[in-house]
This record gives C-alpha cells, sequence and structure tokens, in this order.
C-alpha cells in the first residue's frame, strides 16, 4: 500500500449509535424472516418500541467506565469487542435463554467483561509502553 490509514474502533456516541441502528433496522435473522436481530432476540420489547440504538447512551457509559475503572487512556472500542458484547447480550439474555424481556444495565456490564474488551486494551497498551 502506498499510504498509511489508521483504522481506529468506536471512539464516540454517535458511531455506538450507528452500529447499534444496524442490529435493529439493517440486520436480517433468520435470513428471510423480515426481522432484525433486535426483533429476533427480543420481539415482545421490540414490537413494543425498545431499539439497541436506544441504548447507546447507557452502553457506552458503561464502556467509559469500563476504561476508566482499567485506568486506560481513550476509548477505541474494536468492532470485534463491541460485536462479541451484543452477540454476548442477545444469547445470553434474549428470548433463546433467559428470554428476558429487555437487558439490564448489569447484563450489559457483564456482557462488556465478557467480551475481552479490557483485557485486550490493557495488553495493547502495556505494548506501547514498552
Amino acid at each position: 500500500m502506498s499510504q498509511d490509514h489508521e483504522f481506529t474502533g468506536i471512539q464516540n456516541l454517535e458511531d455506538l449509535k450507528y452500529c447499534l441502528t444496524g442490529f435493529d433496522q439493517e440486520s436480517e435473522y433468520p435470513i428471510g424472516s423480515g426481522w432484525s436481530f433486535t426483533h429476533y432476540y427480543f420481539p415482545d420489547a421490540f414490537k413494543e418500541g425498545h431499539r439497541l440504538e436506544n441504548e447507546a447512551n447507557d452502553l457506552f457509559e458503561l464502556f467509559k467506565e469500563s476504561v476508566s475503572v482499567a485506568g486506560i487512556r481513550k476509548i477505541d472500542i474494536p468492532m470485534q469487542y463491541l460485536m462479541l458484547t451484543i452477540e454476548y447480550v442477545c444469547k445470553r439474555f434474549g428470548t433463546l435463554n433467559a428470554g428476558n424481556y429487555w437487558p439490564t444495565i448489569e447484563q450489559w456490564r457483564r456482557a462488556i467483561e465478557s467480551s475481552g474488551y479490557i483485557t485486550a486494551e490493557l495488553l495493547h497498551e502495556s505494548v506501547i509502553k514498552k
């Protein structure tokens, strides 16, 4: 490549909201169903107007809290860890397993921890410091 391009993860609320909107509006699961991922995993809440994009502020605050507690300098959530967080919530707490109406703040917090994001960021920062 003749030019360098820096790829960044989710760094602000707008980026996160954009990604979450994809789960509410742009996805389809199962294929051919006409249902988004959000609709599939949380059908009753979805029918009543709940959307992941509306959780963006709370979720971003939880990521910021996690970064702060870990002593990480800045927030930069790679897509891999965002997807793992969302997948955890959908599969663990959605219709197929727990059958919760809608994810709670504590469930989101557990999903972030489970994603490995903080561990990866701490490792990344330790490599940079060397």
